[in-house]
């Protein structure tokens, strides 16, 4: 994996879950190495990400990577919608945020990605990632929160993101 992947999953991991960030760089090698490896990121005894059972402990970070993923086909989207300036919508996402958090946005209708207005694509975004977050089992507060950082964070760091999802992309399985 390279060097770039890994400091781009320690600035995420630092945003988004501070105490796993000094296990981010392997938790992404073993994400992006796809298979078992991936696989064994994901495996529960019926913990809820985050907190501690008898079984152990269950990190959010492989569950915040894999929401990335599912979001790359809405990030490629929200990139090439016509956006002029990333930095100048990621001050946007605040605003956006603030509305989606008191679902005031309305649902995206059926429009095909890469055809769609720049906040709605961006829209989809959030909503991708917070529906895995959901699945992953996370309650709706930390899932709002963590869903805002790390749509910030994706992009705040786009050349990392699109490496990152590039490079996870090419591995086998989930």
């Amino acid at each position: 994996m390279s060097e770039e992947i890994e400091a781009w999953a320690l600035r995420l991991a630092e945003a988004v879950a501070p105490d796993e960030a000094v296990l981010a760089p392997d938790i992404a090698a073993a994400f992006v190495a796809g298979g078992e490896d991936r696989a064994d990121l994901f495996r529960t005894s019926g913990a809820v990400p985050g907190a501690f059972d008898t079984g152990g402990v269950l990190a959010v970070f492989p569950f915040v990577l894999s929401a990335a993923m599912a979001a790359g086909p809405a990030i490629e989207a929200f990139l090439s919608s016509g956006v002029t300036s990333v930095p100048g919508m990621v001050k946007d996402v605040i605003e956006l945020w603030d509305r989606y958090r008191h679902r005031e946005v309305a649902q995206a209708k059926e429009i095909p990605l890469g055809s769609e207005p720049p906040y709605q694509a961006l829209d989809r975004v959030f909503s991708v990632i917070e529906a895995e977050l959901g699945q992953a089992g996370l309650a709706p507060d930390q899932r709002d929160l963590l869903t805002y950082r790390i749509v910030r964070h994706l992009l705040d760091d786009v050349d990392g993101t699109r490496e990152f999802l590039d490079a996870a992309a090419k591995a086998p399985g989930r």
